[in-house]
This record gives C-alpha cells, sequence and structure tokens, in this order.
C-alpha cells in the first residue's frame, strides 16, 4: 500500500485509488456500522483505526491541490453521514 510517485508528480490517480480502497473497507465493515448496538464513539474509533488509514497511509508525502484535499474530504463527510 505503497504511494506510487512518477514524473509529473501526479497524485490524483493514487487518491482515487486509496478512496476506492476506502469504499471497499467501509462495505466490508458495514454490518459492523449499521449495528445499533455500538456507539457513536466506538463506530467512530472503527473508522478512525481501519478506514481513514487504509485512505491515508503515506499521504505524508503527497503534494495535493485545493481539489485533491477536497476529495478526501468528501468521502470522510460521506463516511461520517453513514456512522
Amino acid at each position: 500500500m505503497g504511494s506510487q510517485i512518477n514524473s509529473k508528480n501526479l497524485i490524483k490517480e493514487e487518491i482515487g485509488l486509496r478512496i476506492q480502497a476506502g469504499n471497499i473497507s467501509l462495505f466490508t465493515k458495514k454490518k459492523l456500522l449499521k449495528n445499533i448496538d455500538l456507539n457513536a464513539a466506538s463506530k467512530l474509533q472503527i473508522y478512525k483505526a481501519i478506514i481513514r488509514l487504509i485512505v491515508t497511509c503515506g499521504c505524508e508525502t503527497w503534494a495535493m491541490t485545493v481539489t485533491e484535499q477536497n476529495c478526501l474530504l468528501m468521502f470522510e463527510r460521506r463516511v461520517l453521514r453513514k456512522i
């Protein structure tokens, strides 16, 4: 799950792949996140420990534009609304 570096330093494809991996992880945890026996704080911890980690692993090296940052923020808001 490393970052791909290219000569043009375009990170948009990498972010798209990470969001896709986050969506897959979200789908696999769907039943757990819909569980009414878990409170919102526990669901938030699951999100932070698993889903967000998959999406942002290695993001320290990304040089993002505002548009790319907004893509990540939209993904995060969508996940948090489902919790």
